[in-house]
């Protein structure tokens, strides 16, 4: 079976993660971002799509990249965790 994976942040390392991924026999299905123009970028470049919803990601996937800049990551996790458990 094919592994479905996402990226959520699409920086440096959102880009090094899709490479990577690339490399394997899983399938690149999207991306998400708080920078679209970043998103659709690296959508572009990786033949995914953009998800401009964290949770529409979470549910295509089975595996989710978390790649956000550094000084996100704290604040961003916890908002989304609080998302996905309400």
């Amino acid at each position: 079976m094919t592994m479905r994976v996402g990226i959520a942040g699409t920086g440096t390392m959102g880009e090094v993660h899709a490479a990577a991924w690339r490399s394997t026999d899983a399938e690149l299905i999207g991306c998400t971002s708080a920078r679209l123009d970043q998103a659709e970028a690296l959508a572009r470049r990786y033949q995914m799509r953009v998800f401009s919803d964290y949770a529409e990601l979470l549910n295509a996937v089975e595996i989710v990249i978390f790649a956000p800049r550094l000084h996100c990551i704290s604040r961003w996790c916890c908002k989304r965790l609080k998302q996905v458990n309400t």
